[in-house]
This record gives structure tokens, C-alpha cells and sequence, in this order.
């Protein structure tokens, strides 16, 4: 509750029952949303009549046609979770096992409901997931009746948007230990028919229910169903996960793809990484992290190097690192980059002075991140990499983004005035001269120069 919010209440309690019950009224007979949230509040106490009118409420949604468009989606979601509020905080705690057999009726609406819904930024979605978070609540408040375990089963077969993935996170709290074990012993059985490739299929759903149980046997058993981890790298790496998350770190090293199985290895070195923590290796982690440095020269891998070594060493580390960049073959940017963003500006702008062809291809924001830590001290390299925006810009002749275009222009005329030696670089008067002459069709682009 925000700050404004809670002073807001403060000064309603300030007034009379009958005051407040008049302007609630009030308010319930001009929206009806409004008034239907009243006639639900005025039930919290009757159990049968709460019951009855929630469940005609979700009827209600489930019978509807309207498309719902992206814009009112949050509406809907809205909608939905005014009913989920009534069923959480009335209706739960002193029925949980009717709140069960409400909101098993609510999941079951998802489909009939994203069916005519544009939910592109998954709001509807989520209040399902909230719904299925909530049923595993009522189950265990109920006592993990058989019921539960009927309803779960009926769930998952009609699951036709993965909403209902939750659920299956939730299995711990919807079953009991004896229907949790039938679960997995019958789709353990039902597995062995089903094509490995089928999406949300009986395997899948058996991995989900084992990792939230913390199972990493059972989770591998369903996620790779005896397959080879090197042919499904990923998995694999879902499979060590699993094992380290139930702290088994040394056991989910075993069950790592090997590196040439990995097309790309950042995620297998995220987890290499998680599980030398785990186990306490430093020196894996700073190895792992000198390679990932090694091949791609990045300042972040840098940093993540030198956090690791001991405070003492981490001098000798940075001419390491250096000199590894001076000699391998990185790019132009990739090497300026590293200079720059470990503090010796000097040699980054040498490297753009002398290679500033080169870095005319380069992505413009990656230019300007670069561009920030030179200006300062380096005007002929900060010119070069603006120029290299500028002329970006104007090629593609995009006339919405001619405004960063003048403003890069303007830079080169600031940044021309402490330029003492344009060395091999063309002088700025001289270089305008030719962006007028090649550019003097774009008229949209000098208007915005020149403050039209």
C-alpha cells in the first residue's frame, strides 16, 4: 500500500459507519463492478450464498463471446482477480474445501477465456497461475482431501494454454504424500508410451512435479527418460540443476554435457560456476571466469576474474589481462572497449584513432557507451566514433532518428575547438564540407539542425 494509499484510509476510519455505508451505496449504484463487489462482501459471512454467487460469476465468464483486445486485457485480469481476492480472504478460511471446488471451476475457465482475449503481456495469464497457487492453499487448508487429488487429474488434462503450469509446482501442497506417490507411479508408467518430443506431455509434467518435490532421481528419470546428456545438452543442464538445488552439488557436476556438446557454452559455464560455489572451488571459478575473458575480452569478465583472486594479485592479473588483449586478435572496439573501461583512456583512443574505419560497422549504442568514457580527455577518438554515428544514421536515411544525428553534429563542432592535431583524421571543416555535399537531400535532417 503506497504512502498515499494508507493516508487515504486513515481519513476514511476517521468517519461514521453510516457515512461510509451511504457513500459505498453511492458508489455501487453508479458501477456495477462496484456494486457486484459489494453483494459479494454483504455474503462474506453465508457460506452457501457466497459460494453460489461466485460460482455464478465464473459461469458468467466462461459462458461470454466479446473478444477481450490487448487494451482491455487488463480489465479482464482485474476482473478475474477481484473473484480470486473474494475466494482468498472470505471464503478460504473458513471453507477451504468449497474455495477448492470454486477455483478448479475458475482454472477451468482459462481456455474458454484466452480464446477470445489478445493477452499479449500475459496479464490474464497470471491471474490463472495466482488461481492455481491458491488451489494448492485451499488443498492443504482442506486437509489434501481425495477430492483434490480428482480435481488435479482433471486439471491437467484440459491445460491447452500451459496455464496451469503452476499447479504442478504446486503438487506438494495439492496432494497427499499417498496420491503423490499413485501421481507418479502412474505417469511414470504412462511415460514409457509417450514420444519424447510430445510438448507438456505426461514426461514433462513428471520432471515439474520433481523438481518441486526436490526428487533430482525422479526429475532425471522423466527429463531424459535414459537418454544420453550429451544428445540433449540442455536438459542435461536442467537435470544438474535439479541435483544442485537439492544440494547435491558434486553429483550435478556428474551429470554436466560436456563442453563440446554445448553449442554455446555460457550456460553450461553459468552452472559449472554455481556448483564450484557450492563446493567451495575459488580457483575452478577463477579459471572458468579467465577463459570466458580470454576468448572474448570483455570488462565484465574482467571484473568477475578480479573479484575473485586474492586482493594482492589482482595488479599482475590486469597486465595479464592486458597483455592478452594487445595480442589477440579482438577487434578494434572489443580491444578500445577493455582499455577504456579499465581505466587507461590513453591507449583505447590510440586504438580508435588508428582503426576508426573499422568501427563504422559497430552497433551505435555500443559506440556511444564507448564515446562517454573518452570524450573527456580524447576529443579526436570521441570525434571519430561521433562521426561514426552520424554517418550511421544518415545512410539509413530513417528521418525519426534524425534527432540524435543533429545532436551528434553539434558534439563534432564542440569537440573540433580542442583538436590541435587532427593527425590522420580528416579536419572537421573539410569533413562537413562533404556530409553537406553527399547528405543536402535530407531535408528533414538539417530542419532538425537547425532548430526547424
Amino acid at each position: 500500500m503506497t504512502n498515499h494509499e494508507t493516508e487515504r484510509l486513515k481519513q476514511l476510519c476517521s468517519f461514521s459507519v453510516e457515512e461510509l455505508a451511504a457513500f459505498i451505496n453511492r458508489l455501487s449504484i453508479a458501477n456495477d463492478e462496484v456494486g457486484k463487489a459489494v453483494d459479494l462482501f454483504l455474503l462474506r459471512n453465508d457460506t452457501k450464498g457466497l459460494t453460489k454467487q461466485i460460482r455464478n460469476r465464473i459461469a458468467g465468464i466462461k459462458r461470454s463471446t466479446s473478444f477481450i483486445g490487448y487494451r482491455h486485457a487488463g480489465e479482464m485480469a482485474e476482473k478475474l482477480n477481484a473473484i480470486l481476492e473474494v475466494i482468498e480472504n472470505d471464503l478460504l478460511p473458513s471453507a477451504p474445501l468449497e474455495a477448492l471446488r470454486l477455483l478448479a471451476r475458475f482454472i477451468e475457465t482459462d481456455g474458454p477465456v484466452l480464446n477470445r482475449a489478445d493477452d499479449s503481456d500475459g496479464m490474464i495469464g497470471d491471474a490463472y497461475h495466482r488461481a492455481c497457487r491458491l488451489f494448492g492453499s485451499a488443498s492443504t487448508a482442506a486437509g489434501q482431501p481425495q477430492e483434490a487429488e480428482e480435481l488435479f487429474m482433471q486439471l491437467r488434462e484440459g491445460d491447452a494454454y500451459g496455464t496451469r503450469d503452476v499447479l504442478y509446482d504446486e503438487a506438494k501442497s495439492i496432494l497427499s504424500q499417498e496420491a503423490l506417490q499413485r501421481v507418479i507411479a502412474q505417469w511414470k508408467f504412462r511415460m514409457q508410451g509417450e514420444d519424447f518430443n510430445t510438448i507438456g506431455g505426461i514426461r514433462i509434467r513428471l520432471a515439474q512435479i520433481a523438481e518441486s518435490i526436490g526428487d533430482p532421481e525422479l526429475h532425471e528419470e522423466a527429463t531424459l527418460a535414459g537418454r544420453d546428456k550429451d544428445a540433449y545438452p540442455l536438459l542435461a543442464l536442467d537435470v544438474a540443476k535439479v541435483y544442485l538445488a537439492s544440494g547435491k552439488p558434486e553429483v550435478a557436476m556428474t551429470k554436466l554435457p560436456s563442453e563440446g556438446a554445448c553449442r554455446h557454452t555460457y550456460d553450461r559455464d553459468a552452472m559449472l560456476i554455481e556448483i564450484h560455489k557450492a563446493m567451495g572451488n575459488k580457483d575452478a571459478i577463477a579459471k572458468i571466469y579467465w577463459r570466458q575473458f580470454e576468448q572474448s575480452a570483455h570488462p565484465l569478465h574482467a571484473q568477475s576474474y578480479l573479484s575473485i583472486i586474492p586482493e594482492e594479485e589482482r595488479g599482475t592479473a590486469l597486465s595479464r589481462m592486458r597483455e592478452v588483449v594487445k595480442n589477440g586478435s579482438f577487434s578494434a572496439f572489443i580491444r578500445a572497449r577493455f582499455f577504456a573501461e579499465t581505466d587507461d583512456t590513453s591507449t583505447a583512443a590510440e586504438i580508435v584513432e588508428r582503426h576508426g574505419e573499422a568501427l563504422t560497422n559497430e552497433f551505435y549504442g555500443d559506440l556511444l557507451d564507448l564515446v562517454k568514457l573518452l570524450e573527456k580527455d580524447h576529443p579526436l577518438a570521441a570525434t571519430i566514433l561521433y562521426r561514426a554515428n552520424l554517418e550511421s544514421i544518415l545512410k539509413q536515411a530513417k528521418s525519426k532518428n534524425y534527432g540524435y544525428a543533429a545532436r551528434y553534429a553539434k558534439k563534432l563542432v564542440k569537440l573540433s575547438v580542442r583538436i590541435d592535431n587532427w593527425k590522420t583524421v580528416t579536419p572537421h571543416e573539410v569533413y562537413w564540407k562533404a556530409i553537406e555535399e553527399t547528405h543536402k537531400r535530407k531535408s528533414a535532417f538539417w530542419a532538425r539542425l537547425n532548430g526547424k
